[in-house]
């Protein structure tokens, strides 16, 4: 991953929060962040209630 790349990413993880999501770093629940060829995919697990 380049220095643009984890730009991007942080760029993405930082408007998230301040939306007011939590971005975890993949897999999980809630909303998460994958690095995806030159991009950012974001992903969200729904949460299982029991």
């Amino acid at each position: 991953m380049d220095d643009h790349e984890t730009d991007l990413l942080d760029a993405v993880r930082t408007a998230l929060r301040e939306a007011g999501f939590d971005p975890g770093n993949g897999g999980g629940q809630g909303v998460h962040l994958v690095r995806h060829a030159r991009g950012v995919m974001v992903g969200w697990m729904p949460e299982e209630r029991g």
